[in-house]
This record gives C-alpha cells, structure tokens and sequence, in this order.
C-alpha cells in the first residue's frame, strides 16, 4: 500500500497485527461487529494495530473490532472512527494503556472502549493533544482510573458517556509537566459522590506542579451524572433507552482552547446527531416504547369535550407509539 490508498476489508477475524508502516492510509471494515481484528496470535508487548500518520489525520482506522491483543490500538496523528476495542492487555512499563495508547493529535470518534483489566486505565495519552467525541468508555474496575494523560499532553472529552469510579491518572515526568483532561458535554456515571476523582503522580516526589484550584482537569460545561440507561449494559447492548438523559445532551461543535471541535452527523447506527455516546437511542423511528400491559395516558385539550375526538386522539398516540412485550 502507498500514501493515500483507502483498504476495504470484508467481514470476517482476522488473527494478525497491523503497522501502518508510517503511511498514510485508510483501513475501513464492514463494521465492527463482524470485522473483527484478534491479536491473540500477536507477540507480548506489541501493539495488535500500531498507526503513526506522517500527516495528520491521514492514518484511519474505521469500522472494526480490536480484540484478545497486547495494549489494542497505538495511535499517533490518526483517526479512529466506528471501532470497539476491548479485551487487550499491556504488561509493559511506559508508556501504557490497556486498550488506547494515544500520541500526537489523533482523534478517536464514535467509539467504544471497555476496560479490560484491572491494574491499567483503559485510555492513555502520551505526549500529544489527541480528542475523543462521541464515545462510550467502560470502566467496572473498582479504583481504576479510565484515563491516563502523561507530561505535557492534553486529552478533550466531548459528548461521550464514560463510567467508572475515578476518570483520570495525570502524571509529571519533569518540571513544568501539566497533563490536562478537557471535558464538555459528557455523562458521567458510577463516579464516587458525583465527583471526578483524580490521582496525580509525581515521577519525582519533590515536584510541587498543582495548586488547590490549578488540577488537571478542566470542565467546559455541558457534563452531567447521571445513569445513562443503557437498553442492557449487563448484555453489552449501548444504545440509549428512551429515558436517557444523554439523548439530545451533547453538543454540535465547541472551541477549547483555540480549537474548534464537531461531532459527527451521524452515530455508530446512521442515525443524526447530537446524543452523548456511540450509540443513538434504541429506538429506530422514533417512536415511545410502551411495554405490553403498559398503561397509556393521552391528554388532549378539546372543550366541546366531543367523544370522537377522544378516539381519534388515543389512536393517533398508539399509532405514534411502539409496543414491546414486557
């Protein structure tokens, strides 16, 4: 392959690791449930994809499933889009991630990180200014941070639905180190006392880097905490229930910084924007989910209080609604 080459790649596991070799190229799967790259095969400590752009933004990784390997995907100045990446293991020293090991200025979109053990934060930024919107991250881990930002790197967070107990290890290799966490618009649930939980490391104990109000992370607006209502988050099933209040709560485009970031028109399933997350709302019309034996109240204003109007109104909510057996 040469610069600039875009590589489709049908559905099926594939037990192999990929080096993007420096190009720049596109690497794009069916999708990520049946595309599916499996690093089991691959050798300890060796990224299963490792992508470093020579321009930004040039590198792409999209529509696939990054399993069973050593630190999943390493990044520098790519784009990720349309992924799920889960089950890897790093067992390395420095730099580390379980799943995403981020460099430069590498954006990751639409996409799912789920936490895999529970000694390494699943997302890790190593000197660079790299973005993730409008993805989910799952962290189960009891005490795990999601996040890890080392020396002078910045991670921003935009429109995404991340859970876990803390969110971010910030460490300081030298003097003058600030890793910093940028976050607008994202739900945060399973967080100890509704509060973003930090720990910062310091390579050399003596260094004094943080004041009371000067930490790592800065809120631009926008978070909530919240249960996001998975449809079934025991079953790996991401998409938004009806009652989410993640639905409609991100945001289209914001500027941190200088920088002006835009979320995808469209989520993982097609469907329009703006929701928090990978994933929309389950719903694929539109409609209210009403569960079978559900009891349904229509409230109409007619002050001639005409009877026919009532049923014409109660059909027209039925119509408008789906039924699910409960």
């Amino acid at each position: 392959a040469k610069d600039g080459d875009v590589i489709l790649v049908q559905s099926g596991t594939y037990k192999e690791n990929i080096n993007y070799n420096d190009k720049n190229i596109a690497v794009i799967g069916i999708d990520p449930e049946t595309t599916i790259i499996d690093g089991s095969n691959g050798d300890v400590n060796v990224h299963t994809v490792s992508i470093q752009s020579v321009t930004d933004g040039q590198a792409v990784l999209k529509g696939f499933s990054v399993i069973n390997g050593s630190g999943g995907i390493l990044a520098s100045d790519a784009v990720i889009d349309l992924c799920k990446v889960y089950n890897n293991e790093w067992h390395g020293w420095w730099p580390r991630a379980g799943n995403l090991l981020l460099h430069g200025t590498t954006t990751v979109k639409n996409t799912i990180v789920i936490a895999s053990n529970n000694n390494l934060p699943p997302i890790g930024v190593h000197y660079g200014d790299s973005s993730m919107i409008n993805c989910t991250v799952i962290n189960d881990y009891k005490d795990l941070e999601t996040f890890i930002v080392e020396g002078p790197s910045s991670l921003t967070v935009i429109n995404s639905n991340v859970g876990g107990e803390k969110i971010l290890s910030a460490v300081v290799f030298r003097e003058g180190d600030k890793p910093v966490l940028n976050i607008a618009n994202n739900n945060f649930f399973n967080y100890k006392n509704e509060a973003l939980h930090y720990n910062l490391v310091n390579w050399d104990s003596g260094l004094e880097v943080y004041k009371i109000n000067d930490g790592p992370i800065v809120d631009y607006s926008g978070n909530i905490f919240s249960d996001p209502a998975f449809v079934d988050l025991a079953k790996g099933d991401y998409h938004l229930s009806d009652v989410s209040p993640s639905i409609g709560a991100g945001t289209v485009s914001i500027t941190i910084d200088g920088v002006s970031y835009t979320a995808s028109s469209t989520d993982m399933d097609g469907k329009s924007r703006p929701d928090m997350g990978a994933y929309p709302a389950s719903t694929s019309d539109g409609k209210l989910q009403v569960a079978s034996g559900d009891r349904l109240t229509v409230f109409y204003d007619d002050p001639k209080g005409d009877w026919g109007t009532a049923l014409q109104v109660r059909d027209e909510a039925l119509y408008a609604a789906t039924v699910i057996k409960g």
